[in-house]
C-alpha cells in the first residue's frame, strides 16, 4: 500500500510530452514556464520577507517580551476567573481584582503574578463543560483543584523562536484574534491584563499584516502575471493587437451561417 503512493510520479510522463507541443497550442506549458521564470524573484522576495520578520520580531521582543503573561485560571480577558461583581468574591480579594463596571450581570476576577499561586478548587473539568453529563445533578460533584500558573499565551515574544513562530502565524492570519486581544490588554509587567488598556499596541499587528502579509502576496501575484504575459508574448503587443485574440475567439463561438 505504501508503494501505491509512488504512482503519482507517473504525472512526470505527461510533463515530458508537453515539451513536444507548440507553446501556442499548449497553455499549460506556458503556465509552467511562467512559474519557473517567477521562482528567482519570488525567492528574493522570500528572503526580504524573512528579513522583515526578523525586524518586526526584534521590535516585538523589545516592546512586549514578558508582557503578555497572565494567570491561566484567573483571567478577566478570556473569562477563566471567578464570576464577580465586587472584590470580595475574588481570591484573595485585593483592591481592583474585580473590574465590574455595572454593565451586565457580572465580570471575572483577574489576578497578578504576586497572587497567582496555590490552587483553584471551583473549576469544573472540560469534559463536563462540553458534554454536560446528565448523570450528575450539581456542579459541585465534579470540582477538582487546578493549580494557578503565571504563563504566556501560545503566541508570545519571550524568545526568538517563539517570536518567529508568532510572526509566521500572524502573516498567515492564524491566531490574530488572540494576539490582538493580548496586545490591547497590556498593562505593566507582572500585572494582570486589562481589556482595552493599551489600544495603540494594536498598530503593531496592523502594520505587520499590511506590509508583510497583504503587500507581499500582491507582489508575488504581480510577478507571476508579468512572467505569464512575457511567456505568451502579450507583454509586447499593442492595444489593437490585444483586442484581436479576443475578437478571434468570439468568432469561433459564433454559429456557422451555412446550412448543413
Amino acid at each position: 500500500d505504501i508503494f501505491k503512493g509512488f504512482r503519482a510520479i507517473r504525472i512526470a510522463r505527461l510533463l515530458a510530452r508537453l515539451q513536444n507541443i507548440h507553446p501556442e497550442r499548449n497553455p499549460l506549458k506556458v503556465i509552467l514556464l511562467a512559474l519557473g521564470a517567477s521562482l528567482p524573484p519570488v525567492l528574493m522576495l522570500l528572503m526580504a520577507v524573512i528579513f522583515m520578520m526578523f525586524v518586526f520580531g526584534l521590535f516585538g521582543m523589545d516592546q512586549f517580551m514578558g508582557m503578555l503573561h497572565l494567570c491561566t485560571t484567573e483571567d478577566d480577558i478570556y473569562g477563566t476567573g471567578q464570576e464577580c461583581d465586587s472584590d470580595k468574591w475574588c481570591f484573595p480579594g485585593y483592591k481592583g481584582q474585580c473590574r465590574y463596571d455595572g454593565v451586565g450581570q457580572y465580570s471575572y476576577c483577574r489576578m497578578d503574578k504576586l497572587h497567582c499561586f496555590g490552587e483553584r478548587y471551583d473549576a469544573t473539568p472540560r469534559a463536563w463543560r462540553e458534554i454536560h453529563w446528565k448523570s450528575v445533578n450539581a456542579d459541585e460533584a465534579f470540582r477538582f483543584p487546578i493549580p494557578r500558573t503565571w504563563a504566556a499565551p501560545v503566541l508570545n515574544f519571550d524568545n526568538l523562536i517563539n517570536t518567529l513562530y508568532a510572526m509566521f502565524c500572524l502573516i498567515n492570519r492564524s491566531g490574530i484574534r488572540g494576539m490582538f486581544l493580548s496586545l490591547v490588554s497590556l498593562t505593566i509587567r507582572d500585572e494582570a491584563p486589562l481589556e482595552g488598556s493599551n489600544r495603540t499596541a494594536s498598530t503593531y499587528i496592523i502594520v505587520l499584516i499590511l506590509i508583510v502579509g497583504i503587500f507581499v502576496s500582491q507582489v508575488v501575484v504581480g510577478i507571476i502575471m508579468t512572467n505569464l504575459r512575457l511567456k505568451t508574448g502579450l507583454a509586447f503587443h499593442t492595444k489593437e493587437q490585444l483586442v484581436w485574440p479576443a475578437t478571434k475567439d468570439a468568432f469561433d463561438f459564433m454559429p456557422t451561417p451555412y446550412i448543413t
